[in-house]
């Protein structure tokens, strides 16, 4: 089995992989998604703590981010775990790392795909979600409150930048999760909320090389973000439709579904969330099949 597999149990602190089962009649299993889990922030930690990357995605403790500001634990606004993590635009909060010098593995080129559950506190102005872009490498995933009222994800593949732009319309205080998938080989870009596609992919050739210095969540050129951001992901592969609907379904660690039956005829039971938070998308009925 190749790269890491989102459907984690969480033991010990670290990401226990399910096996994946490859048919004949075997007990049915949570499927592999594509590429690498190159980073995985469950934002559990203290207010004003770093936040650390989970230690089996592949760039480990490199890729813990720093706390600027004073982020807090929020244990009243969460989708998974037990908490959040909240950002003040007031107080300048937003977690980095140096891509420089320490978090390199962040630099992913030419797909990747970002992910995370978003909650913003007003939706009046833009508010950003991470920043990697200057000139025309890298890219940047906000809430575009001063243009769109929807995700906008502006992706430079070093010679030029191109936006997507979502047609969902974000409310304040209301939980979402975002996707912005960057498919080098596919030249597009595609943003997902709620796990089902959120406007039309536009034209791109990937995703060029980070171009900031320094990597950041909660900021986009001065636009921070005021709200919570919990369960984020990066991956270093541009995700299936089917693979941005089972990472919101079932979580990023995998535990709110189960695969029950005999393969080949299996089935997901995903604890409800399929059919509340991620409606926007419907769950394979053998989850084996289209996640491969």
């Amino acid at each position: 089995m190749t790269g890491l597999v989102s459907a984690f149990l969480i033991v010990a602190q670290g990401l226990v992989p399910y096996l994946q089962d490859t048919g004949g009649g075997g007990a049915c299993n949570i499927p592999d998604e594509t590429g690498t889990f190159v980073a995985v922030w469950l934002m559990e930690e203290a207010t004003s703590a770093t936040r650390d990357n989970e230690a089996a995605a592949s760039c480990g403790s490199n890729c813990d981010l720093s706390n600027s500001g004073s982020v807090e634990q929020d244990g009243t606004n969460y989708k998974e775990g037990t908490y959040s993590a909240h950002f003040t635009e007031s107080d300048s909060d937003t977690l980095n790392c140096n891509h420089s010098t320490t978090c390199t593995g962040l630099d992913i080129s030419p797909s990747q795909s970002f992910l995370a559950w978003v909650r913003l506190d007003n939706t009046a102005e833009n508010l950003g979600f991470i920043d990697t872009l200057a000139a025309s490498s890298g890219f940047e995933f906000i809430f575009g409150g001063s243009s769109s009222n929807s995700f906008e994800c502006k992706v430079g593949d070093g010679a030029d930048n191109v936006t997507a732009t979502g047609s969902v319309n974000q409310s304040a205080t209301t939980w979402y999760h975002a996707a912005c998938v960057m498919d080098g080989s596919g030249n597009s870009i595609q943003i997902y909320t709620d796990g089902g596609t959120d406007g039309s992919a536009v034209t791109q050739q990937g995703v060029g090389n980070i171009g900031e210095s320094i990597f950041e969540l909660a900021q986009d050129d001065g636009n921070l973000l005021d709200g919570n951001l919990d369960e984020v992901a990066v991956i270093d592969q541009a995700l299936s439709a089917a693979e941005v609907c089972h990472i919101c379904s079932c979580g990023v660690d995998g535990s709110l579904c189960t695969a029950t039956g005999t393969s080949p005829s299996c089935s997901y039971d995903d604890t409800g969330r399929n059919a509340t938070d991620c409606s926007s998308c419907t769950l394979p009925a053998d989850p084996e099949d289209p996640i491969q």
